[in-house]
C-alpha cells in the first residue's frame, strides 16, 4: 500500500502568498506591528507589546495560508487593520473584565500609563475615524492609511499611482 504525503500548506500557495507570507514574517514587519501598536496606544507595555506582535502575526499567517489575504491592499495596510482590531479587542475585553472583576486574566497595562490620551479616548477617536474613512472612495482610503502609516506624498503618489 502507497503512503499517500500531504504537502504543507506552504507548497499549496500561489506565488502572491508565498511573497505575502515572505514580507509578513521579515524584521520590517515586526518592527511595523510595534510601531503601529504603540501609535495606537501609547503608553502600551512591552509585554504587551509583544503580545500585539505574536497575535498579529498569528492571524496574518493563518489568513494568508488560508487564502484569505485578497491582495486588494497593501499588505501594511492589512496589517495595520489586524493590529488595530486586536488592539481595541483588547481593550474591550479588559473592559468588560474589570467591569466583572476579572482583570489579572487578561493583558496588563493596556491602558496609557504615560500622559496623554486614555485607551477609552483613543478607541473613540479610532470608531470616529474608521466610520468616516469607510464613507470615502476606495482610494482616498488607501491615501489616508498610507499617509497615517507615515509614508509621504510622494511615496503614495508612487503607490496609487498619481501623479502631480
Amino acid at each position: 500500500m502507497s503512503e499517500t504525503k500531504f504537502a504543507p500548506p506552504e507548497a499549496q500557495l500561489d506565488d502572491k502568498n508565498k511573497e505575502a507570507l515572505n514580507r509578513l514574517n521579515s524584521n520590517e514587519t515586526i518592527n511595523y506591528i510595534v510601531s503601529v501598536a504603540r501609535e495606537i496606544n501609547r503608553g502600551i507595555s512591552p509585554e504587551d507589546v509583544e503580545e500585539v506582535v505574536q497575535n498579529v502575526m498569528l492571524k496574518a499567517n493563518q489568513a494568508i495560508k488560508q487564502g484569505k489575504f485578497r491582495h486588494e491592499a497593501d499588505l501594511n495596510t492589512w496589517i495595520y487593520r489586524i493590529t488595530h482590531n486586536f488592539i481595541i479587542s483588547a481593550f474591550r475585553t479588559e473592559t468588560r473584565n474589570r467591569k466583572n472583576g476579572l482583570a489579572d486574566k487578561t493583558p496588563q497595562n493596556i491602558e496609557a500609563t504615560s500622559p496623554g490620551p486614555s485607551p477609552k479616548d483613543n478607541v473613540e477617536q479610532s470608531e470616529m475615524i474608521e466610520k468616516i474613512m469607510k464613507e470615502l472612495p476606495e482610494k482616498q482610503q488607501e491615501f489616508l492609511n498610507l499617509l497615517l502609516q507615515g509614508f509621504t506624498h510622494q511615496e503614495i503618489g508612487k503607490r496609487l499611482g498619481i501623479s502631480r
